[in-house]
């Protein structure tokens, strides 16, 4: 690099940083879409922390951040100025790793989760992820139940009075979802794989499964159910069951997809990173000493 005429360096330098508009426009794009990506929200749930938030914040942020590096490094390929220079270069830097990181840590986290949603359905005393894809609907099924074609009633489960076994009893009117079943849900999620601050925290997560449902016309994990359960059961009938949409249309699809995006920017801001060292150690003859400084 050090050995390619001056200029070639800067032109190239110029043109590819303008790249950075574009790697900046979709972080910002990433970002807001993030914030409402029913995905994030179910994994963030998983894992115990607002990912949502998280990405739009991260992402917005360094969209903007590599709108000004493009800035610096157009400056610097018209005229290197040593302090614009370094600076350019930390935020090179910077922006590749977060690139790289999010890209592969994406594509890895699709995989891991692939791995426990088929863990899920193929062996019954998995626990973790596996277990609350599972039990998703197990839960539901206790306090709420089909009535008729126009919704569902809230039900709970009473210990009989003469006979072993217990009964359904109603106990409230009808509704069009899980989530309106307020007065108990925390009982029937008590167990679950995932441990929720309050109600709204359960009534938020099982939204996100019914956007699923409404978006994908889908309803069960392992098993198909005739009814939607978390989006409004007046829509009409499911198609499918929601285990193969969410893993092979939304995992191993829009999530891995991003995360291969954001490999690939990362790699190409990598190049960036390395082409703008032709001008650090390059060195030119000072005509009044004689001597050699950089460039």
């Amino acid at each position: 690099m050090c050995y390619f005429p001056p200029k070639c360096v800067k032109v190239a330098l110029f043109f590819v940083s303008l790249f950075l508009i574009a790697c900046g426009a979709v972080s910002i794009w990433f970002g807001v879409t993030a914030k409402d990506f029913t995905i994030y929200g179910i994994i963030g749930s998983l894992a115990g922390f607002d990912l949502q938030q998280i990405l739009f914040l991260v992402f917005v942020i360094l969209g903007c951040f590599l709108f000004f590096v493009c800035v610096c490094g157009a400056c610097i390929s018209l005229k290197r100025v040593c302090l614009v220079h370094c600076c350019f270069t930390l935020m090179v830097t910077l922006s590749f790793i977060v690139f790289l990181v999010t890209g592969i840590g994406l594509i890895v986290g699709t995989e891991l989760i692939v791995k426990e949603m088929d863990k899920a359905c193929e062996d019954p005393n998995a626990g973790g992820i596996s277990e609350s894809f599972r039990e998703l609907y197990a839960s539901a099924d206790t306090i709420y139940c089909i009535n008729g074609i126009t919704g569902c009633e809230c039900y709970v489960n009473s210990t009989r009075l003469v006979g072993p076994g217990y009964t359904m009893v109603n106990s409230s009117s009808t509704v069009i979802r899980v989530q309106q079943c307020t007065a108990h849900l925390e009982e029937a999620y008590a167990d679950y794989g995932v441990s929720f601050d309050d109600l709204n925290a359960i009534m938020e997560y099982l939204t996100y499964f019914g956007d699923i449902e409404r978006e994908y016309k889908c309803s069960g994990i392992c098993t198909f159910k005739n009814k939607y359960y978390f989006s409004d059961i007046n829509i009409g009938a499911p198609e499918k069951t929601c285990f193969d949409v969410i893993r092979d249309d939304i995992i191993l699809g829009d999530v891995r997809n991003y995360g291969i995006g954001y490999t690939v920017s990362g790699a190409v801001l990598f190049i960036i990173w390395f082409v703008q060292y032709g001008l650090c150690c390059r060195k030119k003859k000072n005509a009044r000493k004689g001597q050699t400084k950089m460039f």
